[in-house]
């Protein structure tokens, strides 16, 4: 039996399960979830795979994305993207980062019914003198990278009668197209050699087992815009390989709140959808 170093055997976090399960979908293989918190399998990887025939391989999952940008995302996303208000209009705000989260959390009510008050939609139809000194409005304008929008032609509430709230996002992220992915292998490789991902391949690479598994989630902030975009629409498949450290034979991609998986084996690349689209 196991020797368990706390008493209990961990379980898979969220973006293990999805891994596991995009993987068992798309091969046909038991997933066996390996890093178990046991006294032999520290610093071991995340799962073993057991093919039909009999033959397994190793799986290490990671993220790809910038720390701060996922540590905001995380921070919305426990708010569902919305945060309370008694407005009377429908508002929106788009925060790039995380660090103007607390403050724009305290005042944006007060901002909002003063915009009401005054009947404009942008806290920068407020008067000039309001917007002058280090005050909150002075702030959220000149010195945060938060946005505020209010929507006069669409009521907080909605037809049901509750609050919609006030819509948080992300700021959002734009450039050039690129619907060849000619350049994707090499803005790739650039986001695999990051600590994060790096330290995810060198513990895949400590595995015995000959064929070994990469499956990185892709935030956003992960690649560059024409890299993330290509990944995104799944327009085609990369026309080069990607660069992967010696060892590590197949390399999973799934975009952040996209549907399907781009897989790397020997034989090349593929596209796969593993969430079904809802039915209309």
């Amino acid at each position: 039996m196991d020797q368990l170093l706390n008493g209990s055997v961990s379980e898979p976090s969220p973006i293990e399960r999805l891994a596991y399960e995009v993987v068992r979908k798309v091969l046909g293989v038991t997933v066996e979830h390996w890093d178990t918190q046991a006294s032999d399998r520290q610093g071991q990887v995340d799962a073993h795979l057991h093919y039909p025939d009999g033959h397994q391989a190793a799986l290490e999952v990671t993220t790809i994305g910038d720390q701060k940008a996922m540590q905001l995302i995380g921070t919305l996303e426990r708010t569902e993207f919305t945060w309370p208000s008694d407005a009377a209009w429908w508002w929106t705000m788009t925060i790039r980062n995380g660090r103007d989260l607390p403050r724009a959390q305290r005042i944006y009510r007060e901002i909002i019914a003063r915009c009401e008050a005054a009947n404009v939609e942008s806290p920068w139809g407020l008067p000039a003198e309001e917007r002058r000194g280090q005050n909150d409005l002075h702030w959220l304008l000149y010195d945060s990278s938060a946005e505020l929008h209010g929507h006069r032609e669409v009521p907080n509430l909605d037809d049901e009668g509750r609050p919609r709230g006030v819509m948080v996002t992300p700021g959002g992220i734009g450039g050039m197209v690129d619907r060849q992915m000619t350049t994707f292998a090499g803005h790739l490789g650039a986001a695999l050699a990051a600590p994060g991902p790096a330290h995810r391949i060198a513990k895949l690479l400590r595995d015995p087992l000959p064929e070994r598994h990469l499956y990185a989630r892709v935030e956003m902030s992960g690649l560059e815009f024409s890299a993330f975009d290509g990944l995104m629409m799944a327009r085609g498949i990369p026309p080069e390989p990607p660069l992967l450290p010696a060892g590590i034979t197949n390399l999973w991609l799934m975009p952040r709140f996209g549907a399907h998986v781009f897989l790397w084996a020997p034989s090349g690349w593929s596209l796969h959808q593993v969430i079904d689209e809802p039915e209309e």
